[in-house]
């Protein structure tokens, strides 16, 4: 037979009626655990990203460093380019001859001029 008294329904078999300050201490422990956890996670996170901007950091110096070295061998790299286009132009205009061929005219009158003490000073061809 089936009983249909509201006690009976409603009541479990195991518990008991709770005052008013069991129910408040049990939320009052409920929301220190959830607060206590809250800030465990928060410091876990805080903790996690500090690391990761380090690690950022230090990937970025190491990227600038690159940076820099790559720079001054570009430098370096144009400079050899820029002289040997240049010593090409001027080895195939003949140029090179002519500067030659000038240099040993130079010193060669170089030899032949004479100082001789005037009285304007100025230099005479032997």
């Amino acid at each position: 037979m089936i009983d249909f008294s509201t006690t009976s329904r409603f009541r479990n078999k195991h518990s008991r009626k709770t005052t008013l300050s069991e129910e408040i201490q049990k939320i009052y422990r409920t929301l220190i655990i959830t607060v206590v956890t809250i800030n465990i996670a928060l410091g876990a996170l805080l903790l996690y990203i500090g690391g990761q901007q380090t690690t950022h950091g230090y990937t970025l110096k190491k990227l600038q460093l690159q940076n820099t070295q790559i720079l001054k061998e570009n430098k370096y790299l144009e400079t050899k380019i820029i002289e040997a286009t240049s010593n090409e132009k001027v080895e195939g205009s003949g140029k090179l001859k002519t500067m030659e061929n000038l240099i040993e005219m130079e010193k060669i009158g170089q030899e032949k001029v004479s100082y001789v003490k005037e009285q304007n000073g100025i230099a005479k061809k032997e």
